[in-house]
């Protein structure tokens, strides 16, 4: 039986500092009865952060049937920016991308924030 994964790919402009932007991961499997009791998402990540080239951490999944992973991708303050629904990934060295379309005014705020915090 395969090993399934989850990892993301974010592509941003050169302009946007990735560093202040967060992600929470959740996995919804399917169910195993007959009668669906409920799908309620699993957490493997809160307020993670993506590596300098966009990669989120790799996330191991279960064996069972998954439905649905999803990424909340988030400013620095949690302010939510993008949900992204990713497959689940059986070859290793693979992930799932998205080109996401933010320019430094929209997190131009969250900067004078951090900076203000700093001094």
């Amino acid at each position: 039986m395969a090993k399934y994964y989850t990892k993301l790919k974010l592509e941003v402009s050169d302009m946007v500092d990735i560093s202040l932007i967060r992600y929470d991961v959740t996995v919804t499997y399917k169910s195993l009865s007959a009668k669906p009791t409920s799908s309620k998402p699993h957490s493997l990540g809160k307020n993670r952060r993506f590596s300098n080239n966009g990669l989120s951490e790799k996330h191991n999944l279960s064996n069972r049937g998954v439905e649905e992973v999803r990424y909340y991708i988030k400013d620095i303050k949690g302010k939510p920016i993008k949900d992204i629904t990713a497959n689940p990934l059986s070859k290793e060295g693979r992930a799932s991308r998205y080109k996401l379309k933010t320019t430094p005014a929209s997190l131009k705020r969250t900067r004078r924030i951090i900076n203000s915090r700093c001094r």
